[in-house]
């Protein structure tokens, strides 16, 4: 008896919750306020950082690349994503003096973390004015100039750095040649990022990713792995190249000197000093490849760009020699090679920005 009650009053209770349900989205709809297509709802746009996440220590002793002597790396980030290497420093109690901004090249991931150059560059200034000089790294793999702009804007200018570099145009080059446009990207570059947040299931998932890290990248790795197959995140974007014709290779120069002058325009309205730095590689001139041939067109746009703009520039291409000694796989510096790098760039600082620095 007791059991049929209970029956009936489970069924009364579902009975008029779903009635409930339904005038309320009966009220929902006739209220004045109406959004339209509420699936949307859950869909979050952002602007992607493209950057380290904050307070991680990152350590690897598998470390395998040819051409290379290193076995394991090591990466430490500050509050705010930054690659601090030697440098550790209280960002809210001590004055950030430099900023270094690019892409995997600026990065230095794969050397040991004092002789990554925008690190080193940091140490000899330190040494040479006999005053602590701190100098950061916000370079990142992927990055291109607007993915640098960005950063600059969210969390380098909050720093009030007194200099800020600039080393981006292969990431920007290899990007522009393949789609003519900073926006048509693969995911892990594209500039407004779009994740659909489904519930509760979506953020469980998220949840236990955040809680056991290592283990979540331990299991992607091993799921995808396939040692017959390099993952090609270009793979739907060679659709036309925009070397081949004169005008679409127009449009992308273009389109690559307006990013250069926005980073130029924020490091200025912001008291900053930007200096630009030519991209250095071991290819040759007389290739056959258009993106080669289009790398020194690139650079020439950072020097002319400098010089049009008034500031200073770097020419790291013409000073880094082309041997796998210093760059190891075409674009990458050795550590013999970021040594050389952190002494051009410190000696042309001290010669141009001494007083800067000391002040």
């Amino acid at each position: 008896m007791a059991k049929n009650v209970f029956k009936r009053l489970i069924k009364l209770f579902s009975i008029n919750l779903f009635i409930v349900l339904i005038l309320l989205k009966i009220v929902d709809y006739m209220l004045p306020n109406k959004i339209i297509g509420s699936n949307s709802l859950n869909t979050n746009r952002s602007i992607l950082l493209k950057e380290y996440k904050p307070n991680i220590t990152y350590k690897d002793d598998n470390i395998n690349i040819p051409g290379l002597k290193v076995s394991s790396i090591f990466l430490k980030t500050d509050s705010d994503g930054f690659i601090m290497d030697s440098n550790e420093y209280d960002s809210k109690k001590k004055q950030v003096d430099i900023i270094f901004y690019g892409g995997s090249v600026t990065e230095c991931l794969y050397m040991n973390q004092n002789k990554r150059f925008p690190s080193q560059v940091g140490s000899l200034l330190s040494n040479e004015l006999k005053k602590e000089i701190i100098s950061i790294n916000g370079g990142g793999s992927g990055n291109h100039s607007y993915h640098s702009t960005l950063n600059f804007l969210a969390k380098g200018v909050n720093k009030k750095p007194k200099i800020v570099f600039l080393l981006n145009v292969f990431n920007d080059l290899s990007l522009l040649a393949k789609t003519g446009s900073y926006w048509d990207a693969p995911p892990q570059r594209r500039i407004i990022q779009i994740k659909n947040q489904n519930g509760l299931f979506y953020r469980s998932l998220k949840f236990l990713k955040d809680l056991y890290p290592n283990i979540y990248y331990s299991l992607k790795n091993f799921l995808q792995f396939n040692p017959n197959q390099v993952f090609d995140e270009f793979k739907n974007f060679r659709r036309k190249s925009f070397l081949a014709k004169q005008e679409d290779l127009s449009h992308i120069k273009k389109e690559f000197k307006k990013s250069i002058l926005n980073f130029i325009s924020v490091a200025r309205n912001n008291e900053i000093i930007p200096v630009l730095i030519t991209q250095f590689h071991n290819y040759d001139k007389n290739i056959d490849s258009l993106f080669v041939k289009n790398t020194f067109v690139f650079n020439q746009i950072i020097k002319s760009t400098a010089s049009q703009q008034k500031i200073n520039y770097i020419d790291l291409h013409d000073s880094i020699p082309k041997s796998v000694e210093y760059i190891y796989d075409g674009s990458h510096l050795t550590e013999k090679g970021s040594d050389l790098a952190s002494k051009i760039i410190s000696n042309f600082t001290l010669n141009n920005f001494k007083e800067t620095l000391l002040n």
